[in-house]
């Protein structure tokens, strides 16, 4: 479903738009953008090389696809957004609209104020720095998209237009908004517990697993401060021998999340009439032992910053979502001989 925003509101919009995002890709900058003698640039200013659109430049701006019919115009209209769709994702913003006349367009995003301004000679800049870029060429119909943007930010947006001399007359007027990208899900799947050890000579272990995932700087020792958790079992034991493993069919969830998540896991042997606080959800445990039982602990941080271009698929909401597998070993140590695999699986996606 497209909806349609009406022209120079400045709203929060969310769409949802089927069919392949375009491939304009979105150029970084640190520097002011601006229309200067009729063309389109992006003056850095650390006095560095930025993006440019100018007759004389390598970087030419391509054809936007659309019918690109190019017929007559009311010249006593400024070169101007006439309807707008948006599609939302989490590290992308896709913008398709249509335009009162032929033009180029520059799409500048940023997470501070930005805004556009015009300057004595009727030229047009924008105030702020701006961190985004995305290009579209003379056309009517314009489709771009900004990729690699932060999942769960606000970006202020200014579009500038640069027509052809003969349809810029009535001059031009700018298009400026807010919007919201999505929100990164991870989702944390233990699907096999292998038994390097089950620290019991003589039967299987009678064994208890916690699993907790969270930030990075999570204090995990204290209940109440992970995303989410899981014990296995919920009551009782596992009898689990040395060499042999599960399928826990073990899943975590956390909306709203950072660019890493942190796992941890928890194995205790002990006897199944005994808990000693052992089994208490959400709380790591480290590694230790006493006269009744001993269990062992480890951690792991995976990175989950992935930008927008992360799988193949038809549409940028495919792209941006992705996935990996892991196996992870905690080892003996020196009070506990619990050995154990972890293998699993991190999934990401926006919303």
């Amino acid at each position: 479903m497209k909806v349609m925003v009406p022209l120079l509101v400045a709203a929060l919009v969310c769409t949802s738009v089927s069919g392949d995002c375009a491939e304009k890709s979105a150029a970084q900058s640190t520097g002011d953008a601006s229309l200067r003698d009729g063309r389109l640039s992006s003056n850095a200013r650390d006095g560095g090389d930025s993006p440019r659109l100018r007759g004389d430049s390598n970087m030419q701006l391509e054809q936007t696809e659309g019918d690109g019919a190019l017929g007559e115009f009311d010249m006593l209209i400024p070169v101007q957004v006439n309807s707008m769709w948006q599609t939302r994702g989490g590290t992308f913003l896709q913008f398709e609209f249509q335009t009162t006349a032929p033009t180029a367009a520059m799409i500048c995003l940023s997470k501070s104020w930005i805004e556009p301004v015009q300057a004595a000679d009727g030229s047009w800049s924008v105030a702020g720095s701006v961190e985004r870029l995305g290009f579209s060429g003379i056309n009517v119909n314009h489709s771009v998209a900004v990729k690699d943007l932060d999942p769960d930010s606000v970006y202020f947006v200014v579009i500038l237009f640069d027509p052809p001399p003969q349809y810029a007359i009535a001059g031009t007027k700018p298009y400026h908004w807010v919007d919201t990208t999505l929100k990164r899900r991870v989702s944390v799947s233990i699907v096999f517990l292998y038994m390097i050890d089950d620290s019991d000579d003589l039967s299987a272990g009678d064994l208890l697993f916690n699993f907790q995932i969270g930030s990075p700087s999570a204090d995990f020792w204290h209940a109440g401060n992970s995303w989410d958790h899981f014990e296995k079992p919920a009551s009782g034991r596992l009898q689990i021998d040395s060499g042999d493993g599960i399928w826990p069919g073990i899943h975590m969830h956390a909306l709203g999340v950072g660019d890493a998540v942190k796992l941890t896991a928890c194995c205790n042997d002990a006897d199944a009439k005994y808990t000693g606080g052992l089994n208490v959800p959400d709380v790591y445990k480290g590694t230790g032992c006493n006269e009744n039982a001993e269990w062992n602990s480890d951690g792991w941080t995976f990175d989950i910053s992935g930008g927008t271009e992360m799988s193949t698929g038809l549409t940028l909401w495919d792209r941006e979502e992705y996935g990996f597998d892991f196996v992870k070993t905690v080892d003996e140590s020196d009070v506990s001989s619990l050995e154990y695999q972890v293998w699993g699986s991190v999934h990401v996606s926006y919303e």
